[in-house]
């Protein structure tokens, strides 16, 4: 939102201006005015306006001084003067300091609107070329304090002050490890303005240190001085969980984990308690959060490892049957057990190669299915993915290029529903449901299929509509987002913003003039 102020010491030409400002499509968020330059600077330096209007003849200092002034106080300002004489003198010299535009009393409406338009655009682009600096500093930042945690973490007696520049030896470590579905999107760029907005005592580089460790899994540390003792781990987490799932619209709580460390004066042993927490949410299925209390009741408890050679027998005679039976064993057992994370990746692993040795590569590859069971929201989602994923396989093992599969024809029908459908709120999981398909299979799928995610073939469709409906021009920004699928106008501005480099007002305005991109 913007700031105007207006410089005149004629009161009626003042508040005559003052009154095209409030009908302007601009919408401007303070309207200021001074009735002469003195009074006009103090308020400057306090309000710190985006755009000034200013007479160049009036008592005391001129338009030019003041502008001259300004500029030096505030440089982004953006200045448009106001004379009642067509002086080319006074134009030249405007220009020359640097002025936006040089307006002619009477002043117009379409006049006024069109020198606010281009002071708009300047500040724009400012803010722009000022963001993307600060985006690739932080990035480079966060590349090297990665590349440091890397190092300290394997060492003995490691100097925190290489991660900290507040470290003193007094102080506890806080550890957050958030996990983020294969469907969902969030770049460290992201997470970095949801950190900076929420929590400003936090700094990067000075007491917060955040990266993204591995696709779609970000670590978040925190340097807590002997000072901060009030510190609330729930509040932080709770304030970035909600401004997330805002950001991630439509998410559901089985796509997303934080694992969450003790207070602890060794951020090595924070950082690794957290992850592990986090690996537990396939045992945890029901906590969005998890801490080391809640892992203390999976010991290493021993399991009937008997359904593995059933397992193994119903792979080579295709026998779904038996398949289904196992599943339903091997699902008993894990839960019965109380088994550790460590035990439960063990029968993954078994499990994966038992796939890879009878199973065609295109069930073990096609999907890439992952390494760590973690990946899966619960130990019956994995059950039921095996079950969804050896039922196609042993129906065909065709690769997922031959025309007629039932796999592509599958991911057809889901790219067929969101175009009818995006308008909607709704999400992969729900789709699933429908289907009656594992969610995981399903997400899994139409990646390998689509190239990219659920959500951002979502996200491209509903900014596809929005372009459209920007293009004729007469639709409210409102009506657009919510046309669009987007059920928060400054979600929908953000995101816009974000894939285009336009505002949806701006990318109007630019297809009025007839550029549209």
């Amino acid at each position: 939102m913007l700031c105007v102020l207006v410089v005149d010491d004629e009161e009626w030409i003042r508040l005559g201006i003052v009154s095209k400002l409030k009908k302007s499509h601009l919408n401007f968020q303070k309207i200021l005015q001074s009735p002469n330059a003195e009074q006009a600077l103090e308020l400057a330096s306090k309000e710190h306006p985006d755009i000034i209007l200013c007479d160049i003849r009036m008592d005391g200092m001129n338009g030019l001084v003041f502008s001259h002034k300004l500029m030096e106080l505030l440089p982004d300002t953006k200045i448009v003067i106001i004379s009642g004489y067509n002086d080319f003198s006074y134009a030249k010299e405007a220009i020359q300091l640097g002025v936006v535009d040089y307006l002619l009393k009477p002043i117009d409406t379409p006049s006024l609107n069109q020198a606010l338009e281009k002071c708009v655009r300047q500040i724009e682009q400012t803010r722009q070329h000022r963001n993307a600096l600060e985006t690739i500093k932080k990035a480079q930042l966060r590349k090297t304090l990665r590349s440091a945690a890397s190092n300290l973490l394997s060492q003995d007696t490691p100097d925190y002050t290489q991660l900290f520049s507040a470290y003193c030896s007094n102080g506890m470590f806080q550890a957050y490890y958030l996990y983020l579905d294969i469907s969902c999107s969030l770049s460290a760029d992201t997470l970095d303005e949801h950190l900076s907005r929420l929590f400003h005592q936090f700094i990067l580089g000075v007491n917060l240190v955040y990266y993204e460790n591995q696709c779609n899994e970000f670590l978040i540390a925190l340097y807590l001085s002997s000072d901060e003792k009030d510190f609330k781990p729930e509040e932080f987490a709770d304030k970035l969980e909600n401004s997330l799932c805002s950001e991630i619209q439509y998410i559901t709580p089985h796509q997303y984990t934080f694992g969450i460390s003790m207070v602890n004066p060794n951020l090595c042993q924070a950082i690794h308690e957290a992850i592990f927490c986090m690996k537990h949410r396939v045992l945890c299925a029901n906590k969005n959060r998890i801490h080391p209390g809640d892992i203390a009741a999976f010991a290493s408890a021993k399991t009937d490892f008997s359904f593995l050679s059933d397992f193994k027998e119903s792979l080579i005679r295709k026998d779904q049957n038996r398949l289904e039976s196992t599943l339903k064993f091997m699902y008993h057992s894990i839960e019965e057990s109380s088994i550790c994370y460590e035990g439960l990746q063990n029968i993954y692993l078994r499990i994966l190669v038992l796939l890879g040795e009878y199973c065609s590569p295109t069930v073990t590859q096609a999907l890439q299915m992952p390494t760590e069971i973690y990946h899966f929201s619960s130990v019956w989602d994995w059950i039921d993915f095996l079950k969804e994923l050896l039922t196609r396989f042993f129906e065909t093992e065709k690769p997922l290029s031959v025309e007629g599969d039932s796999r592509l024809e599958l991911v057809g029908q889901v790219q067929a529903f969101i175009q009818e459908n995006f308008s909607k709120k709704f999400s992969l999981s729900d789709i699933a449901q429908q289907q009656h398909i594992n969610y995981c299979y399903l997400s899994l799928l139409f990646k390998e299929v689509s190239k990219v995610t659920f959500q951002d073939y979502l996200m491209e469709i509903r900014l596809n509509h929005a372009r459209q409906l920007l293009q004729i021009g007469t639709y409210k920004i409102k009506d657009v987002a919510e046309q669009s699928g987007f059920s928060d106008q400054h979600y929908f501005s953000k995101t816009f913003k974000k894939a285009t480099g336009y505002s949806p007002k701006e990318y109007q305005m630019t297809c009025q003039d007839g550029n549209c991109l």
